[in-house]
């Protein structure tokens, strides 16, 4: 609504997506716990069993990568050599924020072509109907 005031464009928006983005898709991790075998095969749940943590770190280092963009840009303008106006563009600080990201995206990468996760059910205890319990 107020996207034009100074406030707004203060707290830098695009940081406070990213920042956002991260979170939604750190809270979408929580789905590939619930896939088992029963509910599908066993490919499907070692694709799930992968995915979760890609959306874990993806969703955390969305978020600390856009954190420390945003601190980042705090101090350079504070740690200027005068007292003058300092211009800080998005792009200056989108590029660390984007290296961290694709680091974590090749050790991800490198981590699920060597040596990708895979299920394994383990039945502990039955019942008197013989159903894993």
């Amino acid at each position: 609504i107020n996207r034009t005031t100074r406030v707004c464009r203060a707290s830098q928006p695009l940081f406070l997506h990213i920042i956002c983005a991260g979170v939604f898709v750190l809270g979408l991790s929580i789905i590939p716990l619930s896939i088992d075998r029963g509910v599908a095969s066993d490919r499907g749940s070692d694709i799930a069993c992968m995915a979760f943590p890609w959306l874990i770190c993806i969703g955390v280092s969305a978020t600390f990568s856009a954190i420390y963009s945003k601190t980042h840009r705090i101090n350079l303008v504070f740690n200027a050599r005068q007292f003058r106006r300092v211009s800080v563009k998005p792009k200056d600080v989108v590029v660390p924020m984007f290296v961290l990201l694709s680091l974590n995206v090749i050790v991800l990468a490198v981590w699920t072509a060597l040596s990708p996760l895979r299920t394994k059910t383990e039945v502990l205890a039955v019942d008197l109907f013989d159903r894993a319990v």
